[in-house]
């Protein structure tokens, strides 16, 4: 299974019809965004991302972000949580936006191979 990555697109559409354009000639299978695709500052048009989000919420495996209100993901038509552990073969991924969770900060009983985050920019 192929995986593109993503995280902190704050609305940025543009960017993120390229994300999209990226993700569909690299012929991925899941696009993972760790988290903040709407929010504050820079927030060009929140309601376009979120719309194409739920064309393609098949595909869409996502993580809360810091800048990710209630009034953004209840749009959505896909879960949303603060992490998700992703079994990829012999592999466990912990994947998180970083706002709440750290590689020294998981949930206890956790053991993961592989720590993805985002919220650096």
């Amino acid at each position: 299974m192929k995986w593109l990555i993503a995280s902190d697109i704050h609305g940025a559409y543009d960017n993120f019809a390229r994300l999209l354009d990226i993700f569909k000639s690299e012929k991925a299978d899941k696009l993972l965004i760790l988290g903040d695709s709407f929010g504050n500052y820079f927030d060009y048009d929140s309601q376009r991302v979120k719309n194409r989000l739920n064309y393609c919420k098949d595909s869409i495996v996502y993580v809360k972000g810091n800048c990710d209100d209630y009034s953004d993901t209840s749009q959505l038509d896909f879960s949303v949580n603060n992490y998700e552990i992703i079994n990829m073969g012999n592999k466990m991924v912990f994947a998180t936006h970083g706002h709440l969770y750290s590689p020294n900060m998981l949930p206890l009983g956790l053991k993961i191979d592989i720590f993805l985050f985002g919220h650096t920019h």
